[in-house]
């Protein structure tokens, strides 16, 4: 895979209000780096993304390319230009640097698209929504010269850069909100959220979040279907803190009438944002789709996790006069191809069954503990609004999402009859004999490259005596997806009909430490103060990136705070990521006792093992040694190199898998030196 590396020239127009238009790139450059560095996206098991760029960037070796320099021997820079919309195509791991020259210093807002990692003046941003794939991160730009960095995930690439006034600085922003779709005529108490964005040098506190129905009913339709309509009013409620600079995905509720969809009325909700004097500060309108009982319908809930907001689509029983009674649960997992809106496309109504698809960035087609939780936190929410047949629950996913749903299902035989996995092997990592008493179909078609040729012979003979019942499925003539009939055949119909739990299993508890478990639970991100000042500024902006990749991984969030204000005593239970080391964060030797870690100005490692370099980052998570149920990870740099390699280090992304304690060093970015990525 070839490294793509471009440069674009920006000019910003002079400004006392920081009111200039809207900035668009006019020329790039294009560098193709040898072949011989890793590619990019990172493994997901591994704990530090492998990216010559941003090894360059860490040792302060990149500056600021010109036509005809040469990086790695190969001079290869080339001027190109983006096309009419400010597009410029760019494949995974290509790299974009705008330059904007004659800045006036102060706040703006840059708007990018087709990316999945920014880096603003040596700060890095996130990249990569589930939603509209275009992003709006408030940044502040210094006097002068100003260097803008992006990835691409694929492209096109667009950036433009918009001037802030410095008197309107807070934003609700709709974009990426996630919303419920509400039944026709049922009374709407539901949960939703929306990305708030700050874009003054200071965090937003102490704030709370209004909604206001603006839903009128028909005045024709008041006497017969709103015969108790209480006065709308505003619904108002604390919000989270907003960190400096940032952007976070805040929670908030909605109560109105019930919708009339016949009438094709929208239902507009106000949200805004209000001070301790409840004076508004920034708002917007959100509409809110109505469905009837018996159309696929998102609903939302507030996670127990971590206090999120998350989502499924459910596709219920073709009919309202169905015989009354539960009925089973056909659970069907995403795949990383397809999106949850596809997924449930794919099932039709039936009226002997409902159809549960998880709808959650962290779900990560459940392939993680994260994501397995979060799936079954989705079977409890249509348990408390549906009449579910608990001993007839399946679950089924397609390719990546079938390994997903064997995983799932062996989990928690507690909640599954039955697993069907399509179009895939299952995990050669999980024991068949795990199995116990489940039902099991697999079902792939006979031209399946990804399907080995003994495959059915092969997995007939291991299941036939670990499991209830066993059907393997070779479709003639079918590749890897042929349509709707993939996933929605008779077959699995009848399959869930007629799988039943006959014994009570109980899931085995499964221990895990570590980060495994630091995203289950309401998050704290305390960065370091004790330092100089730029290892301040860097702490607090990995902590702010990883709060940030938290909103596009698991549609949630944290709460970022500095040492000086963060407060043992009221937060020992709560899951805590320490940003800095013994010299720099205050609360290192109260999170890290017992723990056989170490990590200065000048060295960092285990009891056993320490290095005395300064470019090391000690990565580690541990039990709190202040709550038993509490877990706390460290990312602690031991110099300036380390400090400028911070964001190659993914905390917050579920699929990272980082280790337990790892040592990173500025030569592992470039794949040339791993001998100490590998610490346990």
């Amino acid at each position: 895979m070839n490294w793509l590396y471009i440069t674009t020239a920006i000019t910003l127009a002079t400004s006392a209000t920081h009111a200039a238009s809207t900035i668009k790139p006019s020329e790039a450059l294009l560098f193709v780096a040898p072949s011989s560095h890793p590619a990019y996206p990172i493994a997901a098991s591994a704990s530090v993304e492998l990216d010559p760029v941003l090894g360059m960037l860490a040792r302060n070796e990149l500056g600021r390319p010109t036509s005809g320099d040469s990086a790695h021997g190969t001079s290869t820079w080339v001027s190109v230009s983006p096309d009419a919309y400010g597009r410029i195509p760019a494949p995974s791991g290509a790299w974009i640097a705008y330059r904007v020259d004659d800045a006036v210093a102060g706040p703006a807002m840059l708007t990018c698209g087709g990316h999945n990692l920014a880096i603003v003046n040596g700060a890095s941003r996130v990249g990569a929504t589930e939603s509209p794939g275009i992003h709006k991160l408030p940044i502040t730009l210094r006097e002068g010269n100003n260097d803008i960095l992006v990835r691409s995930s694929g492209g096109p690439i667009t950036m433009t850069i918009d001037p802030l006034d410095g008197n309107d600085l807070v934003f609700v922003s709709p974009y990426d909100a996630t919303l419920p779709q509400i039944i026709d005529l049922q009374p709407v108490d539901e949960v939703g959220s929306i990305l708030i964005i700050n874009a003054s040098d200071r965090p937003l506190e102490g704030l709370d979040i209004a909604t206001y129905c603006r839903f009128v009913p028909d005045q024709k339709m008041i006497p017969r279907l709103y015969p108790e309509l209480p006065p709308t009013q505003w619904h108002v409620e604390p919000m989270v803190s907003i960190p400096a600079n940032s952007v976070r995905k805040v929670p908030f509720r909605i109560v109105g009438p019930p919708p009339f969809k016949l009438t094709g009325s929208p239902y507009p909700v106000d949200v805004e944002i209000r001070n301790a004097a409840g004076t508004r500060m920034a708002g917007n309108v959100v509409n809110l789709a109505t469905r009837y009982p018996t159309d696929r319908i998102r609903h939302t809930w507030i996670s127990e996790l971590d206090g999120s907001v998350q989502s499924c689509i459910m596709v219920p029983p073709a009919s309202e006069d169905v015989t009354e009674g539960p009925k089973p649960l056909l659970m069907a997992l995403t795949a990383s191809v397809k999106s949850p809106h596809s997924t449930a496309r794919a099932y039709h109504h039936q009226d002997d069954r409902y159809v549960c698809v998880p709808w959650s960035r962290r779900t990560g087609v459940a392939g993680t503990p994260l994501g397995r939780a979060d799936a079954m936190e989705a079977l409890a929410q249509m348990h408390s609004r549906y009449e579910i047949d608990e001993s007839r629950q399946c679950v089924t996913g397609f390719s990546d999402a079938g390994r997903a749903a064997w995983r799932l299902a062996l989990s928690h035989p507690e909640s599954f009859a039955g697993v069907m996995p399509v179009g895939t092997d299952l995990p050669g990592d999980v024991p068949l004999s795990t199995a116990r008493d489940m039902h099991v179909l697999l079902r792939w078609g006979a031209d399946d490259p990804s399907m080995p040729a003994d495959a059915a012979k092969r997995l007939n003979n291991a299941l036939a005596s670990n499991v209830a019942s066993a059907t393997i499925e070779v479709i003639p003539e079918q590749g890897h997806w042929w349509g709707r009939d993939t996933v929605a055949s008779e077959s699995l119909d009848t399959f869930l009909a007629s799988s039943t739990r006959t014994a009570n299993p109980v899931a085995t508890p499964t221990e895990r430490d570590g980060f495994d478990r630091i995203l289950e639970r309401p998050l704290i991100l305390v960065y370091g103060t004790q330092g100089t000042d730029n290892e301040t500024h860097s702490l607090r902006n990995k902590a702010r990136f990883d709060q940030e990749r938290m909103w596009i991984t698991s549609n949630a969030g944290a709460t970022v705070i500095s040492d000086t204000e963060f407060d043992t005593d009221k937060s020992s239970c709560s899951n805590v990521i320490l940003y800095g080391n013994a010299d720099s964060n205050l609360h290192w030797h109260a999170l890290t006792a017992g723990i056989p870690i170490t990590a200065t100005r000048t060295h960092a490692g285990t009891n056993e093992t320490t290095h005395e370099q300064h470019d090391l980052i000690l990565v580690s998570s541990h039990r709190s040694p202040l709550c038993s149920e509490a877990t706390v990870g460290v990312v602690a740099p031991t110099g300036d190199i380390a400090h400028r390699m911070l964001v190659s280090v993914p905390i917050t992304e579920p699929v990272a898998k980082a280790r337990r304690t790892s040592l990173i060093t500025a030569d592992t970015l470039s794949g040339e030196d791993s001998s100490l990525a590998t610490a346990k």
